[in-house]
């Protein structure tokens, strides 16, 4: 009962945001809670998953996590989710930290796969950049569009942020190409992920629209 304990032990947490946080979002009439209880239950997620992703940002090089193991489940959980459950629970700031952080971004890439870390990525960024343009949208129709005030400001920073972001993979998606060796068994499959998640990057920054150059260039890069 109540969200202000928060048990250490992760798959705790990925049982609880399998079996309920989901079934809120996909509106499962078993389930009623009102929106502050939602935003309760991600809340409590974040807070259990945040402070480990912040222990990983300096472990780079450590083995990529097979996922059959408790430890190794609640790694690859906070890599995934974390960002989402920090979004559901309004704690905005600390997303655009983590959408930043290139020890992050490198560290889910490395615990996630390419392309499944490229799209759990991107799809934050759009969450964000949704964000963005409610709350500018929501300020202009109540006649606030100066660029003096402080909530459009923080919404301009967090559509930034975004593109910023996925800029950030990019980059590291190339230094990802680079280190490949063509007598690599792998390296098929791995350029081909590679060309997959410039795709889906490509695809983001042209429905964000504004950066039509960078958008080219990643879905010439997909090819």
């Amino acid at each position: 009962g109540g969200t202000d304990r928060v048990s250490s032990d992760l798959t705790f947490f990925i049982g609880v945001d399998s079996t309920v946080v989901d079934k809120l979002t996909k509106n499962d009439n078993s389930i009623i809670l009102g929106e502050k209880r939602v935003i309760d239950c991600h809340g409590a997620l974040a807070r259990a998953v945040y402070p480990r992703v912040i222990e990983l940002l300096d472990e780079i090089n450590s083995p990529s996590p097979s996922g059959n193991g408790e430890g190794e489940s609640g790694l690859w959980y906070s890599c995934q989710h974390c960002i989402r459950h920090l979004i559901a629970s309004n704690q905005l700031n600390d997303v655009v930290e983590l959408l930043l952080s290139e020890s992050f971004v490198r560290k889910r890439l490395h615990v996630m796969g390419t392309l499944r870390g490229t799209i759990a990525h991107s799809s934050e960024c759009a969450a964000m950049n949704a964000r963005s343009n409610a709350t500018l949208k929501a300020r202009q129709c109540n006649g606030l569009q100066s660029d003096d005030d402080e909530s459009s400001t923080v919404a301009i920073k967090w559509s930034e942020s975004c593109f910023k972001s996925l800029l950030l993979v990019s980059t590291i998606l190339r230094e990802m190409v680079g280190e490949l060796f063509p007598s690599d068994s792998s390296a098929r499959r791995i350029k081909g992920e590679i060309g997959s998640s410039f795709q889906v990057i490509g695809e983001l920054i042209g429905d964000m629209g504004g950066h039509s150059a960078e958008e080219m260039e990643h879905l010439e890069e997909a090819l």
